[in-house]
């Protein structure tokens, strides 16, 4: 048995939903989020036991949204205004609290393990909440503040992965799966690649 464990995380980012009706799924390219200090992932699944015949018969399974907490440093604020839904002011770097606009975003990550090898997180569908900020006096010690966002992820509607709908993938980094290859060339922030799905990722591996 080898025994791992999780860690070093790297590279996150995200790409607008742009399209997902069930023919087609489409993103915008990745574009980065911010520094990425922890992501902590909670699924959220049931089961219900219904009996029959003084017997436990069937059980019954659901399966709801993965919720993934983002703890980051403070984000570029055309970046906040993107991912809360508000105004933003590009010549005067100015974010204006209007009423929220929510967008639907993929989000993505590399994931470290303490042998040394890297893998690929991609959630291809969900929405941001969170973003609340502590702004403290400066003192004699060294605390400092950052931001914590949840990333509500959920199924595409579109089938992405053998015409099933996915929620995410997760893909070890290996001589073709390359952090290149998955998320492109980035150049002030932006990409040239959109989100490949779990069918185009099976290409590379």
């Amino acid at each position: 048995m080898n025994y791992n464990e999780y860690r070093g995380v790297r590279k996150l980012v995200v790409a607008e939903v742009t399209l997902d009706n069930g023919d087609n799924y489409t993103t915008g390219n990745w574009q980065e989020l911010s520094g990425v200090q922890s992501i902590a992932r909670a699924s959220s699944e049931s089961s219900e036991t219904h009996y029959y015949d003084n017997l436990a018969a069937i059980v019954i399974d659901g399966e709801g949204a993965d919720e993934i907490t983002l703890t980051v440093s403070l984000l570029a604020n055309k970046t906040r205004a993107l991912i809360d839904g508000t105004s933003y002011e590009e010549g005067k770097d100015m974010i204006v609290s209007t009423p929220k606009n929510k967008k639907y975003f993929a989000l993505g990550y590399i994931g470290g393990k303490t042998d040394g090898t890297e893998e690929v997180n991609i959630f291809y569908k969900g929405k941001f909440t969170g973003g609340e900020e502590t702004i403290n006096t400066k003192d004699d010690g060294t605390e400092a503040t950052n931001v914590e966002y949840t990333f509500t992820a959920i199924h595409t509607v579109t089938g992405i992965y053998d015409d099933k709908p996915a929620k995410s993938v997760k893909l070890p980094l290996s001589a073709t799966v390359t952090e290149n290859a998955v998320f492109g060339t980035f150049s002030e922030g932006e990409s040239s690649q959109d989100v490949l799905t779990p069918d185009d990722l099976k290409t590379l591996a």
